[in-house]
C-alpha cells in the first residue's frame, strides 16, 4: 500500500544544476521529470536527441557554435517533434482551464 506523505513545508535547495530534496541530492531535471510524471521510457527516447540541442545551446552561450552541429540539431529537432506529435493527447472542452 502507498503511503501518503502530508507536508506542511516542501524545501527544495537549489545549487548550481543540483537539487536536494530530503536529503537527496539530484539533478535539476530530474526532480522536474517526476514532478511532470514523465515516464523512464520517455526519457531514454528523448535523451539523445535533447542532448544534441543541449550542444547547440551550450554553443550559443559561449559564443562558438559548431557550425557542422546544424544537420544534426535538425534531425534532432525533428525527432522530438515527430515524437512528440505521436504522443498529442486532445482533451475534451470542459477540461479546460481558464
Amino acid at each position: 500500500m502507498d503511503q501518503i506523505i502530508n507536508h506542511a513545508v516542501l524545501s527544495l535547495d537549489f545549487w548550481q544544476d543540483t537539487v536536494t530534496y530530503e536529503g537527496c541530492t539530484m539533478p535539476t531535471g530530474t526532480i522536474g521529470c517526476e514532478v511532470l510524471n514523465i515516464p523512464d521510457s520517455t526519457i531514454e527516447k528523448l535523451d539523445t536527441p535533447c542532448n544534441v540541442l543541449n550542444q547547440l545551446l551550450q554553443g550559443m552561450n559561449t559564443g562558438s557554435v559548431d557550425m557542422e552541429l546544424l544537420p544534426q540539431v535538425q534531425q534532432a529537432a525533428g525527432e522530438i517533434i515527430s515524437f512528440f506529435a505521436g504522443h498529442a493527447t486532445v482533451l475534451p472542452p470542459e477540461s479546460k482551464l481558464f
